[in-house]
């Protein structure tokens, strides 16, 4: 029976032409024009119909490969959906034409080299880990394994049920883990700092257009937060009060632009704070601004390197994470890979897409119940609306990843191709 093959395909770029005919042996090197033809392409990856091959022939001559094989076996498809899938997913993987390894804007601050990143786990007090979300990924993993060769299987993410009560702390797992590491990367006034400060900015603004600064700075994750700042070296290079000091980095990290300018150890702006005044959670950044641009400048923890390819590294960031993780979930599991940070920092990026658009409420936010010279004994509980909207904020993200995680699982060795896509680099020959 004709199945669909790949005449012509990218699978960097995300462009392929199938052609519904025999395997390809020495004796059916020749297509005719009879056979359907389609192109497949982003975003979309509909369908369009070709009505001359001698498009694909051109094409296999530049960088399209000629066909795509398991082995010695042509790979192929019972219906142009499970062509578009599998382009869709290598496209993705290899973070949207970009192969993993970037490309396009500065990309994240490379760790320092003198400097010993952390890599203990990031411990929430009453959240055991991502549970139900793991659970979702080895059911896909088991799909994946009982799907026969050259087929597929339909698969649905249970996510919106399935994430109920852990996806909170799975969120804000993944913004300590952030935290953590762009803090890692602080290289003093000595260094690059401006662009330190720009990167760190844009995360500020990201976590209050998500909603989630009032729950940060909240029970039960006001401590962990706090602890991620003060064992950071930006902390240790002040001079303030302690208390101060941790003031000046909350201001540092999501207020307007003047507060740098009187860093470190500068007192000068204290008083509102010790009169009580709310600060507002309005300094997030204008909608014209490309969150995938911040998205791009985000690092990501040591422990979640190994999921890209080897020669990605130190420059991988929260963008590429995101599309190898909604290319292939599996490689969440990978023994040498923070399987926590990993959705947590996903479920993260997937809120920032969902509230790109969202205009930010002007609405006055308190920090803490008391502001004295000392920590508060009792830090203030969110409030009745910080945690309904960032809970919003969760459910459309959920939304999201289960939209764009893969809707059909393919034999191992077709899941492998999608893998290998993300390592595939365009080389000049001459």
């Amino acid at each position: 029976m004709n199945r669909w093959h790949f005449e012509a395909i990218d699978l960097r770029a995300g462009l392929a032409i199938a052609v519904r005919r025999p395997p390809r042996t020495a004796a059916t090197e020749l297509v005719c024009n009879e056979n359907p033809c389609l192109f497949f392409a982003p975003p979309g990856f509909q369908p369009e119909a070709i009505g001359n091959l001698a498009v694909a022939m051109a094409a296999s001559r530049g960088s399209f490969q000629a066909s795509l094989y398991v082995g010695e076996t042509e790979v192929s498809f019972a219906t142009p959906e499970e062509v578009a899938e599998f382009v869709r997913r290598a496209y993705v993987g290899g973070a949207g034409g970009d192969g993993g390894d970037g490309g396009g804007g500065d990309g994240p601050i490379p760790p320092l080299p003198d400097r010993p990143r952390n890599l203990e786990p990031i411990r929430i007090e009453g959240f055991d880990g991502p549970v139900e979300l793991a659970a979702e990924v080895h059911r896909f993993q088991t799909a994946v394994t009982r799907t026969k060769h050259g087929e597929s299987t339909e698969f649905e993410w249970n996510l919106s049920q399935g994430m109920q009560g852990e996806a909170m702390s799975l969120l804000v797992h993944g913004v300590l883990a952030l935290y953590r590491e762009l803090l890692d990367r602080w290289p003093g006034k000595e260094g690059g700092y401006l662009r330190w400060i720009d990167d760190a900015r844009a995360l500020g603004q990201a976590v209050i257009r998500i909603q989630l600064l009032p729950v940060l700075l909240s029970v039960p994750y006001f401590n962990h937060f706090r602890s991620i700042l003060e064992h950071s070296k930006l902390y240790s290079d002040g001079t303030a009060h302690p208390f101060h000091r941790f003031m000046e980095m909350i201001e540092l990290l999501f207020g307007p632009d003047y507060v740098f300018d009187e860093l470190p150890g500068s007192e000068l702006h204290f008083p509102r704070w010790h009169r009580r005044l709310y600060e507002t959670a309005a300094y997030a950044s204008p909608p014209a601004w490309n969150i995938l641009d911040i998205l791009e400048k985000l690092p990501v923890p040591e422990p979640v390197e190994a999921i890209f390819p080897a020669d990605v590294g130190k420059v991988s960031s929260v963008y590429h994470l995101l599309n190898v993780f909604v290319s292939d979930p599996r490689a969440a599991l990978a023994s040498n890979i923070d399987m926590t940070a990993v959705l947590g920092i996903s479920l993260f990026a997937a809120a920032c897409i969902c509230t790109a658009g969202t205009p930010v409420l002007q609405e006055l936010v308190p920090y803490f119940a008391d502001l004295y010279h000392e920590y508060p004994d009792d830090v203030k509980p969110m409030s009745i609306s910080a945690p309904g909207r960032a809970q919003m904020v969760v459910e459309k993200s959920r939304r999201w990843l289960a939209e764009h995680l893969p809707r059909l699982a393919y034999s191992p060795p077709y899941e492998d191709l999608i893998v290998q896509s993300k390592s595939q680099r365009y080389r000049l020959v001459g």
